[in-house]
């Protein structure tokens, strides 16, 4: 199981080189809501924070 801020670390480095920048989520529910919107693909991500 993957700690939550890992995850989140994970998500800022990702989205780094996307081009969209670094961004510092404060949780991981609002990771999920930036990727749902900015990332079409990305809609397994439940704003919970669960993966379907």
């Amino acid at each position: 199981m993957m700690h939550q801020d890992d995850l989140i670390q994970l998500m800022n480095d990702y989205l780094h080189p996307c081009g969209l920048g670094v961004i510092d989520f404060d949780s991981l529910q609002d990771a999920a809501r930036f990727i749902n919107q900015n990332i079409p693909w990305a809609q397994m991500i439940d704003i919970d924070g669960e993966f379907d």
